[in-house]
């Protein structure tokens, strides 16, 4: 029953993680792309894109940190420390964003402040998110330090911003018309080609980061992911950019959230069964049998209801931004 629970919290909270990246990626990208748009009043409509749902896209966070925390406590214990700046630099970089937002639509005369601090905040809150990723990958001490700040993560950071660029120029892509659609499909295109130099470095260097990572590809019958998950990410992305060469304007979101999806089986592959990398494994660090029956009964309301909550806020600020509208 435990081992049970434990696959079932895996899977829940690897998809909580997903939902975070792929629908709070594409947002925090438009902000990255704000000093690329050619006017304010197109940085109006590309906030507009994104005002109806991007606070909702986060709360996807709240959900895996409580879930983590609940779960898995040790991870949680394990995993904060090392992490305290990176996660702490994002989540006031998230106020401040939260800020910048709402003055930059009330001030007008200091919209222009307001943009650029739009912007600082996105890139500051995905460079955090990257490094983060990147030290998880390399496997965590448990101790206060600045170990965030080496080549894998900084790499992984970098990667992270051209992955959340993509996504924020193919929904701009999806939501707008005329010239500041054109100037998307050309900043989409560019992305791929920097996506594609980004994933190269880390195929190669992450077998190396540690002997677990290695053994889970190139040993036994695992080669085949070793095979498999570039193809698909290959054949993904020459897809992606024969959408944008038609100018498609649905599939390059969708293929870009794709990309994302791949990128996060790959990695948690990697590490499997280790949820603090690589010190304790999802069976070491879980809860008891009833804690973890407690809450899968709160999250199986919550869920659905999260869920629905999102697919009907997408239906009903579907299609193009004609106006200029904010909250």
């Amino acid at each position: 029953m435990a081992d049970t629970l434990i696959i079932i919290w895996a899977g829940l909270i690897s998809f909580i993680i997903a939902m975070y990246v792929m629908l709070d990626g594409f947002d925090l990208g438009v902000g990255i792309l704000f000093p690329f748009a050619d006017t304010e009043e197109d940085r109006d409509t590309m906030m507009s894109a994104i005002a109806p749902m991007w606070d909702g896209n986060e709360t996807w966070m709240v959900l895996g940190a409580a879930c983590l925390y609940g779960v898995f406590p040790i991870a949680y214990s394990t995993i904060l420390p090392d992490l305290y700046m990176p996660i702490f630099v994002m989540l006031a970089s998230f106020i401040f964003r939260g800020v910048s937002f709402e003055f930059r639509h009330k001030k007008h005369s200091h919209k222009q402040i307001w943009s650029t601090a739009f912007f600082i905040s996105s890139l500051v809150i995905t460079l955090m998110q990257g490094l983060i990723v990147g030290t998880l990958v390399q496997g965590i001490k448990g101790e206060v330090g600045f170990d965030v700040f080496n080549p894998f993560s900084i790499v992984a950071a970098i990667g992270l911003v051209f992955g959340y660029c993509l996504l924020g120029s193919a929904w701009i892509i999806k939501k707008t018309t005329g010239s500041l659609q054109d100037k998307m499909y050309a900043y989409c295109k560019n992305c791929i080609y920097l996506i594609i130099i980004i994933f190269v470095i880390v195929s190669i260097w992450a077998p190396y980061l540690h002997p677990h990572i290695y053994s889970r590809w190139f040993e036994g019958s695992n080669i085949f992911m070793l095979v498999a998950m570039p193809i698909l990410a290959l054949i993904t992305l020459l897809y992606l950019y024969w959408s944008l060469q038609k100018r498609d304007e649905k599939k390059p979101f969708f293929l870009g959230l794709f990309l994302f999806i791949l990128a996060l089986i790959s990695q948690l592959y990697s590490v499997w069964p280790y949820v603090v990398p690589f010190k304790y494994t999802f069976y070491e660090a879980a809860a008891t049998v009833g804690s973890m029956k407690f809450l899968i009964i709160g999250l199986s309301i919550l869920l659905p209801i999260l869920i629905a909550y999102n697919l009907y806020g997408y239906w009903v600020f579907r299609g193009k931004v004609t106006d200029i509208e904010h909250y």
